[in-house]
């Protein structure tokens, strides 16, 4: 039986519902009393920028909402390389992602792995 699933977020916030469907599948999994961690690589590190501000008009959360949903019962990590790549840092991010370098990244596979879901 699945105890713990990781949460791969590759994709931006905006244009494509990956990154948002990576975040309901954690709400998900912690409903169901399995530990959750969510590594956000590739343009999914967009997803973590502070003072997001999508418009509201369809009464859908934004992004930042629902990281603040899963927030303290899952772990939310961003991968150091891939913020480099895209000229972003810590101060960038929401208080409550944490950067990991890539071999880190590795050890959360290990640690929460039993499921791992890519969006």
């Amino acid at each position: 039986m699945v105890g713990f699933v990781v949460i791969l977020v590759t994709s931006a916030p905006y244009g494509r519902e990956n990154a948002y469907g990576g975040l309901y599948t954690a709400i998900a999994s912690l409903d169901l009393d399995l530990r959750t961690a969510v590594v956000l690589t590739g343009d999914g590190v967009y997803s973590a920028l502070k003072g997001q501000s999508a418009e509201k008009s369809l009464g859908y959360p934004t992004i930042g909402d629902l990281f603040y949903q899963i927030h303290p019962r899952a772990k939310i990590y961003a991968e150091s390389s891939s913020l480099k790549e895209r000229g972003l840092g810590k101060t960038d991010l929401m208080e409550i992602v944490e950067p990991i370098e890539d071999t880190e990244v590795l050890e959360v596979f290990v640690k929460y792995g039993d499921a791992i879901i890519t969006c």
